[in-house]
């Protein structure tokens, strides 16, 4: 981590955003504890808590950012904007089905979802979607 890096809260809020990608990615989001984020992103448990009320809500931002980039580049491609959605869920699937990893990541985000939002149809939906896509795949 270079000097400076920590100019203001901004700046420290995506580096422990891109920390917990790595290590949600790499480890796993249960398996990923607050001392590894710490670690990883060279700040204390404060600077976690004030940005992130707990955990789940740094995922939640993760998974967020992971979709928006895939919206970024379905607007590339796009010429009308009510395909935009459905392109970008497409370029994140296809993400998801080369990669064991993020497969992994997306799966314990979708079967815990519903413990956050009980009976949620769009959980439901996406859980649904990416267990029959998936399920002749090793998670």
């Amino acid at each position: 981590m270079r000097v400076g890096a920590y100019k203001n809260g901004t700046s420290t809020r995506q580096i422990i955003l891109q920390a917990c990608r790595e290590l949600f990615y790499e480890k796993g989001y249960h398996e990923t504890s607050y001392d590894d984020i710490c670690n990883a992103a060279h700040v204390n448990r404060g600077s976690i808590y004030y940005h992130f009320k707990e955990k789940e809500n740094i995922r939640y931002e993760v998974l967020w950012e992971m979709h928006k980039e895939c919206r970024d580049i379905a607007e590339t491609y796009c010429s009308r904007q009510e395909y935009v959605f459905i392109t970008a869920s497409y370029i994140m699937w296809g993400k998801t089905l080369s990669d064991p990893k993020l497969r992994k990541f997306e799966m314990d985000y979708y079967d815990d979802y519903p413990v956050y939002t009980p009976n949620n149809p769009v959980a439901l939906y996406y859980k649904i979607c990416n267990q029959s896509m998936f399920s002749e795949l090793a998670i």
